[in-house]
């Protein structure tokens, strides 16, 4: 979203006319473009080349035979435990969440 409102906050510069608007064009031209282009990665040829690599190892491994399973190795009482990765993306989306509200207060108070 925040993209897309960047995409249509430049598109007044790609689309200037009238007096100096040829240096206005060329910078929202590369701006406009340079978004448009890193959207498009992102949102589409990163997931697919994490399809094709997972296939193209998991294409390459058939055959062999699968790892044994490692035991977990016990942690001493005064180590913190170790988190699995749903603490931790629970934790990081909390996080996440509140500093965009926080942001969110401090914009509407400037």
């Amino acid at each position: 979203m925040t993209t897309i409102a960047a995409l249509c906050g430049f598109l007044p510069l790609l689309l200037s006319s009238g007096a100096g608007a040829a240096s206005r064009t060329s910078l929202g031209t590369a701006v406009f473009g340079g978004l448009l282009v890193s959207v498009i990665m992102s949102l589409l040829l990163v997931p697919v080349l994490y399809v094709v690599v997972k296939n193209l190892t998991h294409f390459a491994s058939k055959g062999r035979p699968p790892k044994p399973p490692q035991s977990p190795e016990p942690t001493p009482s005064r180590e913190l435990p170790s988190f699995n990765g749903n603490f931790i993306i629970q934790n990081f989306a909390q996080f996440i969440v509140k500093v965009t509200i926080i942001e969110g207060i401090s914009a509407l108070q400037l």
